[in-house]
């Protein structure tokens, strides 16, 4: 997915969402997040399997408020294969955790020593690999590769 090249109207629509949401940010970051998939998913031919997948799940992607924190779930559906991902927020709009809750028999999950990208791999007719940033929902701030 960060190998994409898109529109330059999507890309500074993407740079304007924080990597770093304030509490009262969060909510308005995870729909900014979901507008962009809308924009994404108006252009398919841009996309495979596994972009369309990550793109429909923002979408999707809804807050579950808890006493403490925030819960946004991602599902994500390749060819009938769902993995479900969480980012978790505390009350102060701080990331707290990025967990892989399920993860589909013969996916694989790679992550770099000092990376906040993890790289999900999958086999298949799908034959395709998407990245999420770990740090949150956008591709900027830490999760951007820099070169040494």
């Amino acid at each position: 997915m960060l190998e994409r090249h898109w529109p330059a109207a999507i890309l500074g629509a993407l740079l304007a969402i924080g990597a770093t949401p304030t509490a009262d940010g969060l909510e308005a970051t995870w729909k900014s997040r979901a507008e962009l998939a809308n924009k994404r998913l108006a252009t398919p031919a841009l996309l495979d399997a596994c972009d369309k997948a990550i793109e429909q799940a923002f979408t999707k992607a809804k807050a579950s408020p808890g006493e403490n924190d925030t819960l946004y779930s991602l599902e994500i559906d390749i060819d009938g294969d769902k993995a479900l991902v969480t980012y978790d927020y505390y009350k102060s709009g701080a990331l707290d955790s990025f967990a892989v809750v399920k993860l589909p028999t013969g996916w694989v999950m790679v992550q770099k020593t000092h990376s906040k990208t993890l790289r999900f791999i999958v086999p298949g007719n799908a034959k395709c690999a998407f990245d999420l940033c770990t740090d949150g929902p956008t591709t900027n701030g830490k999760c951007v590769e820099k070169s040494p």
